[in-house]
């Protein structure tokens, strides 16, 4: 079986998500790669290149038009729609993992990868389609277009998918993705970013998800469920008005919760551990100007 992890990110977001492809492998080792943009610069492909990370470069603009135009959303780049593009890039694998810049990876996948026809990802208790705002505003024109499926399915989380590239291409995943982002423009009803166009997509399309665990994927601004512990987790999503990981100064570190304060940590130390400090003033200088990453490593506790 072969296998990929990958992001879709632009050249500023290179570095952050070198270290977040490394971080993945250091549980994955058996998943090549793959870094997806629009053009990257020489500096960003030999770094990736010194880390063994693939490089693709495509421009979807024609796909997905008049992003300038989106009335919300428009700190996300065209490069956050990429994902559903990255199984014609990589059609020699059976399966691709999607992660971002801003998750850690806690343990080894444990999923049968066998029992994802499609599209896999994980969702959180009592987040439904039904409660998605920006498709909630739109339901009424929806339903006079092409109603079909339940709105209140538990939704597909934003951040780690597993696609079957084969069962993407039987269903012809990519052409269906651009169809629905054109029809919802043409009737005033944006699909403004990619966790809105794909829980669209699920709407209409319930029996190409396969949902896994909440704790699979941790997303804590989310309605978290707390019985998850840190050991359960396979992927931590830092973000949302909570902040990335890189924005965490030792102010906001008092306000966080338990989980989110043990896999700042994780990252922090894992970042000083495996690259030097030149590496982190240059690249990842948030990183090394917020003082909290000096706190003593028993810091961390279950």
């Amino acid at each position: 079986m072969k296998k990929a992890v990958y992001i879709c990110c632009n050249d500023p977001y290179v570095f952050k998500s070198v270290v977040a492809l490394n971080q993945f492998e250091v549980y994955n080792p058996d998943y090549d790669k793959v870094m997806i943009g629009t053009k990257y610069s020489d500096e960003s492909k030999k770094l990736c290149e010194k880390y063994n990370i693939k490089t693709f470069e495509i421009n979807l603009e024609e796909d997905f038009n008049d992003l300038d135009k989106r009335p919300y959303s428009r700190n996300y780049p065209i490069e956050c729609f990429y994902h559903f593009y990255a199984y014609k890039l990589l059609n020699d694998y059976d399966y691709i993992l999607q992660t971002e810049a801003d998750i850690y990876t806690n343990k080894k996948v444990n999923i049968k990868l066998e029992k994802i026809k499609h599209i896999a990802g994980s969702y959180s208790k009592n987040w439904r389609i039904s409660n998605f705002k920006t498709l909630n505003k739109d339901f009424d024109k929806i339903k006079k277009i092409y109603w079909k499926g339940d709105i209140h399915q538990e939704r597909i989380s934003g951040g780690i998918k597993i696609y079957n590239v084969k069962g993407l291409e039987k269903i012809n995943f990519y052409d269906k993705i651009v169809e629905y982002y054109k029809a919802c423009l043409k009737h005033n009803m944006p699909r403004c970013g990619d966790d809105s166009l794909e829980v669209f997509y699920q709407m209409l399309n319930p029996k190409h998800i396969l949902l896994l665990p909440p704790e699979f994927h941790v997303i804590i601004f989310y309605n978290l469920d707390n019985d998850i512990k840190n050991n359960d987790i396979t992927f931590f999503h830092f973000g949302g008005p909570t902040k990335k990981y890189w924005e965490i100064n030792i102010y906001a570190f008092k306000n966080l919760k338990p989980m989110q304060k043990y896999f700042y940590l994780k990252m922090i130390i894992y970042i000083y551990k495996n690259y030097s400090m030149k590496f982190i003033k240059e690249k990842l200088p948030e990183v090394f100007e917020n003082k909290i990453q000096f706190m003593p490593l028993n810091n961390i506790t279950d």
